[in-house]
């Protein structure tokens, strides 16, 4: 299955940024090829970076996305309605 997105970056100060993007998803369910997907959705998110003080260099990244798709003869049913949320956090340091 093949997702693409294409998205904007709006950044309100520089540590935080914020992130739309629409999801367009192509593809089948198994390697079968029986039951093809077509679905849509959008994605929003958030980065902050740490600029000073003890945690300076951690990043957080927190993003949600909504899709629909629609799989005509699936045991998952014909439509699938979802949320797909991710998060993490990264600490870059530099040892001298």
């Amino acid at each position: 299955m093949q997702s693409w997105q294409l998205g904007v970056n709006y950044r309100l100060t520089p540590q935080f940024t914020l992130t739309f993007a629409p999801i367009v998803t192509r593809g089948y369910e198994s390697s079968k090829r029986d039951v093809r997907i077509e679905g849509t959705g959008i994605l929003g998110g958030m980065n902050y970076r740490v600029s000073e003080g003890p945690l300076q260099g951690m990043n957080f990244f927190l993003a949600a996305d909504k899709g629909r798709e629609k799989r005509d003869g699936s045991t998952l049913g014909d439509r699938l309605n979802y949320w797909d949320v991710k998060m993490s956090i990264q600490y870059d340091f530099m040892l001298k």
